[in-house]
């Protein structure tokens, strides 16, 4: 079922900040490589686990945006205040309810290409960077990139980004953290094979945006 309010990416603007807030981050764990499927994701099935406050999340993929789709919209997905990036990139997590649930083995799948998350998945938390290039950036191994948690970021509730070939996003709630900080890497590393086109800026709809201390 496809939805039309609370989507995402948004511009996110510090006029529009409802309240600032502290909170636990850390990052438990160690990415040693990841498989790019077909869908220009990279899946990880290495135990990477998230705290934020007493919530627990494990890493599950990430992707990188950066090409324009059909509408012309291109480089990264989020704004900040008014102004785009080269591109960016998505660490999605999903929620760990049970403290086994670290340990299993056949976890849920989310299709985060077609925005398709099933019903007994658990909840979703999203970290993005923005990306600038820059030709004393990074040069990385995109199927051993680490994740980047950021110090000062937005914070507030949307959707997966993802489409189908249809364009037909899916309702599923997701937890956004964006960080403010770009991170510097070499354009040479983002080609076709390894990145998605991005989505248009959505509406506010009325939603609630934090911000950290």
């Amino acid at each position: 079922m496809a939805c039309e309010l609370y989507q995402s990416p948004i511009d996110l603007r510090k006029e529009d900040i409802d309240f600032k807030i502290s909170q636990e981050i850390e990052l438990h764990g160690k990415n040693r490589g990841a498989s790019l499927t077909a869908s220009k994701t990279y899946v990880s099935d290495n135990k990477i686990i998230l705290e934020v406050d007493d919530r627990r999340y494990r890493l599950v993929e990430y992707h990188l945006h950066h090409f324009p789709n059909l509408l012309g919209c291109r480089d990264s997905e989020h704004a900040l205040e008014g102004k785009k990036f080269d591109a960016e990139i998505h660490y999605v997590f999903q929620e760990l309810e049970r403290e086994t649930d670290e340990h299993r083995n056949d976890h849920t799948k989310i299709d985060v290409c077609s925005g398709h998350v099933p019903e007994n998945a658990g909840d979703l938390l999203v970290i993005g960077r923005f990306i600038k290039f820059t030709s004393h950036g990074h040069h990385e191994d995109f199927t051993k990139l680490q994740v980047e948690v950021p110090c000062k970021y937005f914070e507030y509730d949307g959707a997966l980004t993802g489409e189908s070939s249809e364009g037909v996003v899916d309702c599923a709630p997701v937890r956004w953290i964006v960080g403010i900080r770009p991170l510097k890497f070499n354009g040479d590393e983002f080609t076709p094979q390894n990145t998605k086109t991005t989505r248009c800026l959505k509406s506010l709809d009325g939603r609630l945006i934090l911000f950290s201390k």
